[in-house]
């Protein structure tokens, strides 16, 4: 990890690169597929071993339910830190192994990762309020809340249909300006020390600039998607590793050093 420090802006690609970004993550994927499946599978485990601790109700049980949630999340944010580490670990020639999916949690960077978890959390419980107040006024309007029933509802969504796709597509718009700043803030806040709003900042610029290779990008991931949902979802464990490697293909391409190693890969 480096220390912060002034950048050049990232480069500018062309449509094409985004399927490039694919087809380096795939290759990191199959040059060690079993490792990225067992790190999954065992991410997945853990993440719903901690869904599935029992809360009582009322006030204490709600608040511990909440805390359980934001646990969860960080806990993922970190799991996901480490899986780039895995990625990284691999370019430089290092072996992959299970216990990287828990290597952020000892790293110097951690700190900084649960700051960006609480950032991205906020950001999105400002769009999802944002949108609720926007269609709860174009539904109600005017009349008393405890009036409204489900016909008034009805009534009012059929007759301001317009009005509620366009608010849609305001916050549709708000999250996917929001996601090109998260892409890359966890790497950036990894291997390049950045404060979690100076990575959040940089990934929207980098990706910013370079939204047509993104856009391929994403479209390739969303058809790769549809075909893993096909054999009974099992493709899954193969398109969710997926999304760790090439978007570490990625932020070597956008934020490579001069001095990166080659990229060679191996497993145990």
């Amino acid at each position: 990890m480096t220390d912060e420090r002034g950048a050049a802006p990232s480069p500018q690609y062309p449509w094409s690169r985004g399927w490039e970004w694919i087809n380096k993550g795939v290759e990191m994927f199959l040059a060690a597929p079993w490792i990225w499946i067992a790190m999954l599978i065992l991410q997945m485990a853990i993440g719903i071993g901690i869904s599935m601790i029992p809360t009582n109700g009322g006030p204490l049980g709600w608040t511990l339910d909440l805390v359980l949630q934001m646990v969860g999340f960080i806990v993922a944010i970190l799991f996901d830190a480490g899986l780039l580490l895995g990625c990284h670990a691999m370019r430089r020639g290092e072996s992959l192994h299970v216990g990287t999916l828990f290597s952020a949690f000892s790293h110097p960077a951690a700190s900084s990762l649960i700051r960006l978890a609480l950032i991205e959390v906020m950001a999105f419980i400002v769009v999802g309020t944002i949108a609720t107040i926007l269609v709860t006024m174009l539904l109600i309007g005017g009349s008393s809340a405890t009036a409204v029933d489900a016909d008034v509802l009805l009534q009012s969504f059929q007759g301001s249909f317009f009005s509620v796709m366009i608010i849609l597509m305001f916050v549709i718009t708000l999250m996917l300006l929001f996601a090109m700043a998260m892409w890359m803030a966890s790497p950036l806040v990894l291997f390049r020390g950045y404060a979690p709003t100076r990575a959040l900042a940089e990934s929207f610029n980098a990706n910013f600039r370079n939204v047509r290779a993104l856009t391929v990008y994403g479209l390739g991931m969303v058809g790769l998607a549809l075909l893993a949902a096909l054999p009974f979802m099992l493709g899954f464990l193969i398109w969710l590793p997926l999304t760790t490697t090439t978007r570490y293909a990625a932020f070597v391409d956008l934020f490579a050093e001069p001095s990166a190693p080659t990229q060679t890969v191996r497993a145990l």
